[in-house]
């Protein structure tokens, strides 16, 4: 700062502050502030650079407002985002959500929908797989057992074939029995 003049205790200051190896330090000089630093170039040439306290802490200030309003406008602009995502991911989440209810109350064909969240596709698709590979599973019991009462009723036909025929042939036997018709008793036997 040109306007202020640097007194001989502050100088003094500096002094000892290099003869103690402090690179770094504050000083003070009535009711302004310095800060010094204080290095060597090319080991011969001692540097001491006395910085106006008030101009860096004004500019500190400067600097913390505008990391402050660029942090709230990131931290705005992520949680708009985090926002906006959720919401399209939640979106996705109740498609698929309705798809589980519909396999629920047994409608099998589903056709998968397109979405630009790749897991949320896959598991789309994988939710249509497993409902076609179930609608195929549940017709292919639905046929065994088709298959197996058929199978069974038929079993029961070709039983009662022959007991019917026996038992026709023991009534006719008995009612010529009892007709006294041997010939036919005979015959039948």
């Amino acid at each position: 700062n040109q306007k202020v003049q640097i007194g001989k205790e502050t100088l003094d200051n500096v002094e000892k502050n290099v003869e103690k190896d402090k690179v770094f330090s504050k000083l003070k000089q009535g009711s302004h502030s310095y800060y010094s630093y204080y290095g060597e170039v090319n080991n011969g040439l001692n540097v001491v650079i006395l910085y106006d306290a008030y101009e860096l802490e004004k500019e500190k200030r400067s600097i913390a407002r505008y990391v402050m309003i660029c942090t709230g406008f990131f931290v705005l602009i992520g949680v708009l985002l985090a926002i906006l995502f959720s919401k399209k991911f939640a979106h996705n989440i109740e498609k698929l959500v309705k798809k589980m209810r519909a396999i629920e109350k047994g409608h099998l064909k589903l056709v998968p929908d397109r979405s630009s969240i790749r897991e949320i596709s896959a598991l789309d698709h994988t939710l249509c797989n497993m409902a076609l590979t179930i609608e195929e599973l549940t017709e292919g019991i639905a046929k065994t057992e088709r298959q197996k009462v058929e199978s069974e009723f038929k079993y029961l036909q070709k039983q009662m074939n022959p007991h019917f025929l026996y038992n026709l042939l023991s009534a006719v036997r008995w009612i010529a029995f009892h007709k006294n018709e041997y010939k036919i008793v005979t015959i039948v036997d």
